[in-house]
């Protein structure tokens, strides 16, 4: 094959469209080295032996593709100026003094051969449009971009990469030059990485439409790209299924403040707006990513999850930071929160994962899992947040549980330093509604959390319903370590198993649960350890306490605990309509060291009763104590199956009211005392006789 023969059927084999306009140069050489413009005019390069590209110090070094015509490795190789370590194999790469060249793929097509000039100041967005335009007719998948490192390139139009076709900016800088513009647009099938991406800000009249990249469709893929001044968002799914957004940092975002009622994220995710029941379906993967801004609303925000949703948000690190990586203060932060999963209104839910991420500084939470459909379930697992809560809101929570999650588990995070300081917030939140319904089965198991140093209570909960914390370790909360608060209804099921709760202070309760309505779903503390400050006494006394309840008729069963170093141990304060004898609470088995009071009743009747059994003392002042209030409470070691109460105390009872049968058993027997006491007659305290004469 003749030399120009050969030359014409390498440009077409690499779809060149040679025409009139194809032209032969003067000779580089002794040996004919032509030129060559495809149909569109723009200027290829020069075609030669292998040996002769490695040999053309002047040329190369303003040369960026070569076509080499050497038997056998036929074919376009360009200037790879990132690469200065590939060895020359005379096969896929050949070097020129120190430039590497490499050999294009077969189904990619390269930017450069357009000739943009990355200079920051050419508008290319004809000529990006023109090579994707190129690599859809000649079917190529892939558009590379082989610019010097840091080229800036300018665009002033939405960029539509068009299904199947991936780009890689390879170190290139995108600049957004319009307002209200997005920068990229992936329409499937496609992946967009290696580059800088710049969003341009927002005038107000399309928030939605600034941004950086805009996912639709199915399977596309962000990573290792770099977002900066968007508003709106960095990376927006709308509708979309099966998407990744992997290895990308988002910084310098600017406030949202032309359309207030609209937020901004970093990553959002979210049906169709106009749709009233949105749904996200397919698999979302959202890992290592590098979020370290303040002024975007959300970090990552998944809205609208859908029966067949699969989202993983993994390994990212959300951080509030100024421009200059400094912690924003809180009078210009903006972040609300970390990382916020929704659900949909529709009876299934779907399922998503949080694990592994970094969630700190912002004014709400660092996870917050919202949600009002019954069948989707979370598995927040191996997070760490650090110093949420910074604005005092109900949702405030290093993690905050919504209502009508079914089967969500948090487990083994961290939430440190929590900022919140309201009564009703906690670095552990779980708020549920009051009321119940069928599309609201909850279920939680907070399992072998760390919880250190809450400016708020440790732990918080709203109508809590099927809620388990187990092998947690809950240190130094300035309030409680557990807050429940039960509504008029529905808070049941409730176990604390396994937890040690070290108090940092005295003015405040361990665990204090606080009930209005008639409960009768137990709430269950058992194998939990509580260590407290000093046990004397604080200016407010009742509240250096591990346990306080405060409830009607709630039944609570505390078993096989320790509790070390409180004013008071456990302390139940139960009004009770009139004519119940007992709380149907149980305090068994429990182990009291160094406290003044192990195991309290304090009541505003004369007629409750409840179990206290097995229960060891050492070193308390008073093991059991029902009197020193105005309207004290008989504490009971037994209750017979016929309601008769046998009740610990120094002598006969001299205030409340009793029936017949009713005994009291001496706590501090005597030589030719008695054991005890019975009521003959009932009243208040009513008839009382000796019994049981100890010989002297």
């Amino acid at each position: 094959m003749k030399t120009k023969h050969l030359f014409l059927f390498l440009f077409a084999f690499w779809g060149f469209e040679l025409s009139a306009q194809t032209r032969i140069s003067v000779p580089l050489s002794a040996k004919q080295s032509p030129t060559y413009v495809g149909s569109d005019g723009i200027v290829r390069g020069f075609v030669m032996s292998m040996q002769e590209a490695r040999n053309l110090n002047a040329v190369a070094s303003t040369l960026n593709i070569v076509g080499i015509n050497n038997q056998g490795v036929e074919g376009l190789y360009y200037y790879d100026a990132s690469d200065t370590t590939t060895p020359d194999d005379s096969v896929t790469t050949f070097v020129q003094g120190t430039k590497r060249f490499k050999r294009a793929i077969e189904n990619e097509a390269v930017f450069d051969w357009w000739n943009p000039k990355g200079d920051d100041t050419q508008d290319v967005t004809n000529l990006l449009n023109k090579a994707l335009n190129y690599c859809v007719r000649k079917g190529k998948t892939s558009l590379t971009f082989h610019n010097k490192k840091g080229n800036k390139y300018k665009i002033t139009d939405l960029i539509t990469i068009p299904a199947g076709v991936s780009v890689n900016l390879n170190g290139a800088v995108i600049r957004q030059a319009a307002q209200d513009k997005s920068v990229f647009q992936l329409l499937g099938n496609s992946t967009l990485y290696g580059g800088t991406i710049t969003a341009n800000g927002y005038s107000g009249t399309d928030f939605l439409a600034n941004g950086g990249v805009r996912l639709q469709g199915y399977n596309n893929t962000v990573r290792n790209c770099v977002f900066t001044h968007f508003t709106s968002f960095g990376v927006y799914g709308k509708d979309c299924q099966v998407a990744s957004v992997l290895d990308n940092t988002f910084i310098n975002a600017i406030a949202n403040t032309g359309n207030s009622s609209t937020e901004n994220s970093a990553i959002l995710f979210l049906s169709n707006a106009a749709n009233p029941t949105p749904i996200l379906s397919g698999g979302i993967i959202i890992d290592r990513n590098r979020i370290l801004t303040s002024k975007a609303n959300q970090h990552i925000y998944i809205n609208g999850l859908g029966g067949d949703s699969k989202v993983i948000i993994t390994n990212n690190y959300c951080m509030s930071l100024e421009s200059n990586g400094t912690v924003t203060p809180t009078a210009n932060l903006i972040t609300r929160h970390n990382i916020q999963v929704g659900y949909s209104n529709s009876a299934n839910g779907g399922n998503a994962v949080i694990a592994g991420n970094f969630c700190g500084e912002t004014l709400r939470t660092g996870v917050y899992i919202s949600a009002n459909a019954a069948g989707g379930s979370v598995l927040a697992i191996s997070n760490i947040c650090y110093r949420n809560g910074r604005s005092n809101n109900g949702l405030a929570g290093g993690i905050t549980i919504g209502t009508g999650n079914n089967g969500d588990i948090v487990a083994f995070n961290k939430i440190i330093d929590f900022q919140g300081s309201e009564t009703y917030q906690g670095a552990l939140n779980i708020i549920y509604s009051e009321a119940e319904t069928s599309n609201q089965r909850t279920k939680l198991l907070a399992l072998g959390n760390e919880i250190k140093n809450s400016s708020a209570h440790g732990v918080y909960m709203m109508h809590p319903r099927n809620v388990s914390l187990v092998q947690n370790y809950v240190y130094g909360s300035a309030l409680k370590d557990v807050f429940i608060t039960c509504g008029s209804s529905n808070s049941k099921n409730v176990l604390l198993k396994a937890n040690e709760f070290i108090r940092a202070n005295k003015n405040a309760e361990s665990v204090y649960i606080d009930s209005e309505g008639t409960n009768t779903n137990p709430f269950y503390f058992t194998e939990n350890r509580f260590i407290g400050f000093d046990k004397n006494a604080p200016a407010n006394e009742s509240s250096n306490v591990a346990i306080l309840t405060r409830f009607n008729n709630l039944p609570v069963m505390v078993e096989r605990n320790y509790f070390n170093n409180y004013d008071f141990g456990f302390v139940q304060y139960a009004p009770l309509p009139n004519g119940e004898r007992k709380t149907n609470s149980i305090v068994n088995h429990n182990r009291f060291e160094n406290c003044n009071y192990g195991i309290v009743m304090k009541g505003n009747d004369l007629h409750s009763t409840f179990f206290a059994l097995g229960n060891q003392f050492e070193n308390c002042v008073a093991s059991t104590f029902g009197g020193g209030y105005a309207n004290a409470t008989k504490l009971a070691i037994s209750v017979s199956p016929t309601g008769k109460a046998t009740i610990e105390g120094t002598g006969l009872p001299t205030i409340g009211s009793f029936v017949q049968g009713d005994r009291c058993i001496f706590t501090n027997p005597v030589s030719s005392g008695y054991v005890g006491g019975v009521c003959v007659n009932g009243g208040t305290p009513g008839t009382w006789k000796n019994y049981g004469a100890i010989q002297p």
